[in-house]
């Protein structure tokens, strides 16, 4: 096997674990596996560069999908509020740092399997990078799981707001 395709193979490996494992889904354990081998093992660098590319795509249609969200009134009234964005980036890492088994299994901790790839986003955005429409995103994501969050984020997010923020 080429040596040279297996080296860049194995970089695309690392550089998208390091800057968004969560994307690799159900592949991310052959991923991780590759990367801490340092080789690709039984892979050929084609089935390699697959997983990459499939992590790229799911990672690229959660930006996509962030960005073509439909602004509602009442979250983007929320999301003005002092203090709301930096609790929205809160509350995604929070839920994210319980999110251990990536959605797969129904134990009501962390993200759910619709929200999980969103929520990690959001989680791994810098702090500077969250702005009204990430904040808007957030709010929405975090609200079906608002009863997770601990007391202080939560009543950031939703003390107040009434039914207007009810999906």
């Amino acid at each position: 096997m080429d040596i040279r395709l297996q080296a860049e193979a194995l970089k695309r490996i690392r550089d998208g674990l390091a800057k968004h494992a969560w994307a690799f889904a159900k592949d991310r354990d052959a991923a991780e596996a590759i990367a801490a081998a340092g080789n690709l093992g039984p892979h050929t660098p084609d089935a390699v560069h697959e997983i990459a590319r499939h992590a790229a795509g799911v990672y690229f249609s959660q930006c996509r999908r962030m960005r073509e969200w439909p602004l509602g009134a009442a979250y983007v009234a929320r999301a003005e509020m002092p203090g709301v964005p930096a609790a929205v980036h809160e509350a995604c890492q929070f839920l994210t740092a319980l999110d251990a088994d990536r959605a797969q299994d129904r134990n009501r901790r962390g993200w759910s399997t619709t929200t999980t790839f969103a929520g990690h986003l959001l989680a791994g955005m810098a702090r500077e990078e969250i702005g009204l429409r990430e904040t808007v995103y957030g709010l929405e994501l975090v609200h079906k799981h608002r009863r997770q969050l601990p007391p202080h984020i939560r009543t950031i997010l939703f003390a107040g707001a009434g039914g207007e923020l009810t999906l």
